[in-house]
């Protein structure tokens, strides 16, 4: 796994850096450029495993803009619902894995991409059926991001109380489907060095992030994004 850390970690780096200006994707495109040395079950349980670096990285410099009324009932069913994703994601054929999670991924761009897009009032009912898909569907395919950030920017959230509010969210129902994934993890010296020598590199793009959101288009990041995203989906479908 050590000979990944020159292809993973500048992924991390410059993936960090767009997608804090983005608003999201750095846990999807690394899980699809995993996928061309690992199968994507042990992509997806390393990515989680980063995930708890890329969301306090996150949580630190956002979590004073989160939304904490929509965090508190969109994580009443989204943690448990996430651990029970994550035991039906080691239960399910690997196949079947790629071709969900190709399929949200080709969703999320159509929905980042849709002109009219949709809106969902932040009610409790809402967000609490909004919370219990995401964490069904974060522990099932490894990535939350998917539909948690339609379903926030149709709340109506944006720019920094969207950061915040999705890595509130994101930190805990990440913990939720690693819980599960924890039986099923080979814990090796190799791994932990992977693990260490990613926290630094992602904490560092996150701030570097941060500090060019001001000076840089969104869009154009945004767009590359959705790019990479889309030929990662692809690549799921039809090159497994």
């Amino acid at each position: 796994m050590i000979e990944l850390l020159p292809v993973l970690l500048p992924t991390l780096f410059i993936g960090s850096v767009f997608c804090t200006i983005a608003g999201a994707g750095l846990g999807i495109i690394a899980i699809i450029l995993l996928t061309f040395f690992l199968d994507v079950r042990a992509s997806v349980v390393l990515m989680s495993l980063i995930g708890f670096v890329i969301q306090p990285a996150k949580f630190l410099h956002f979590y004073r803009f989160a939304r904490w009324d929509v965090v508190g009932w969109y994580l009443i069913l989204g943690v448990p619902l996430s651990f029970v994703g994550g035991l039906i994601f080691f239960e399910i054929p690997m196949r079947s894995i790629e071709l969900l999670l190709a399929i949200f991924c080709l969703l999320f761009v159509v929905l980042r991409l849709s002109p009219r897009g949709f809106s969902i009032c932040p009610t409790k009912r809402n967000v609490l059926f909004c919370g219990a898909l995401n964490g069904l569907q974060s522990g099932m395919v490894g990535e939350g991001t998917l539909l948690r950030s339609p379903f926030l920017l149709s709340m109506g959230l944006v720019k920094e109380p969207f950061l915040g509010t999705s890595s509130v969210i994101a930190l805990a129902t990440n913990t939720g489907k690693v819980a599960a994934y924890l039986p099923n993890i080979l814990w090796t010296r190799e791994l932990l060095i992977v693990l260490g020598c990613s926290i630094p590199v992602i904490v560092l793009g996150v701030n570097i992030g941060k500090r060019l959101m001001p000076y840089v288009s969104v869009h154009v990041f945004e767009y590359l994004l959705l790019f990479i995203i889309s030929a990662g989906a692809f690549k799921l479908l039809l090159f497994p």
